[in-house]
């Protein structure tokens, strides 16, 4: 009759057992757009980052979304499983005063990490621009072909008057590519030429897309007559994007 080491068959499960790591699962959800949906509202109501929306929905056109249409939302949906990690059997001693006593395990402090030096962030020299001659930090600049447009019904269809938030279109509101600069973002457009621009930049957002605005292109929203922003014509501007 074999005899089994019942002390030595315990520890070996127990420590496979506290061996096991932490699972984490995450996936996207799919939603079906609503009548008057837009990516803001969308992302809003799920508390999703619009960006991260837009860019997990390449294919869906931001001005085309109908109802019934299907969006994911990225990490709508996390599953986590976690089971407490053990260190490695060979850290461990086992120790019994007879074999009538329980085994007692104990566990090696591992040593104390070394403190990594901080390393802190700050832009540049060659990353700060002035306005109004007080010196800003930017992100990145880009150089880009811009087009001025209206508030009118003509060139913004059910959305005139609006940005695509739902917001009045102001001074300082330009159509971007989200994928070149992202929606929100505050940007400072200088190197154009136009009477009804403040001389040498403005400080705006990006808070406007268009249908033709894609890759290195801005459309600037002036507060003026179709017949006077079309003089605008298309110039060569530069865009530094601050935050």
């Amino acid at each position: 009759m074999k005899i089994f080491n019942l002390k030595k068959l315990s520890i070996t499960l127990f420590t496979a057992f506290l061996a096991i790591q932490s699972i984490t699962v995450v996936a996207a959800a799919p939603y079906y757009a609503k009548d008057g949906d837009t990516f803001f509202k969308i992302a809003k109501t799920n508390s999703i980052d619009m960006n991260d929306l837009m860019k997990a929905n390449p294919n869906v056109d931001p001005l085309n979304i109908y109802q019934g249409l299907k969006i994911e939302l990225p990490g709508a949906k996390e599953t986590k499983a976690e089971v407490a990690s053990a260190p490695p059997v060979a850290d461990s001693k086992v120790t019994a005063k007879s074999a009538s006593e329980p085994a007692v395990i104990k566990e090696e402090k591992p040593a104390p990490k070394k403190k990594e030096a901080a390393v802190s962030a700050s832009a540049s020299s060659d990353n700060v621009v002035h306005i109004s001659g007080e010196p800003t930090s930017y992100k990145k600049s880009l150089n880009v072909k811009a087009t001025a447009y209206t508030a009118a019904a003509s060139e913004n269809g059910s959305w005139a008057g609006k940005d695509y938030f739902g917001n009045q279109l102001t001074h300082g509101t330009i159509a971007v590519d989200p994928d070149m600069i992202p929606l929100g973002t505050k940007v400072f457009v200088t190197g154009y030429s136009f009477n009804g621009l403040p001389a040498g930049g403005f400080v705006g957002r990006a808070n406007d897309i268009g249908g033709s605005i894609k890759g290195n292109r801005i459309d600037i929203f002036v507060d003026t007559t179709q017949s006077s922003a079309s003089k605008f014509g298309i110039q060569n501007v530069k865009v530094f994007v601050l935050s």
